[in-house]
């Protein structure tokens, strides 16, 4: 059986809680705001309740070169 390449791949929210820059609670506030419909990406919410800063976050996820 192989392994799935994409299952060594941390989600978004464990990986900031891992660097120190999230709690589990403030994962867990994003998860529930997406699911309750803001279509928004994960980093975008969390920026926007000032979790954590913009700057932090294209530290942490360089933006798309277009």
């Amino acid at each position: 059986m192989f392994e799935d390449p994409d299952s060594k791949q941390k989600k978004i929210g464990q990986a900031l809680v891992d660097k120190g820059f999230l709690t589990e609670k403030n994962v867990h506030v994003v998860l529930l705001r997406q699911e309750f419909g803001d279509s928004r990406l994960f980093g975008q919410i969390a920026t926007s309740l000032n979790y954590l800063s913009p700057k932090e976050l294209d530290n942490i996820i360089p933006p798309p070169v277009n």
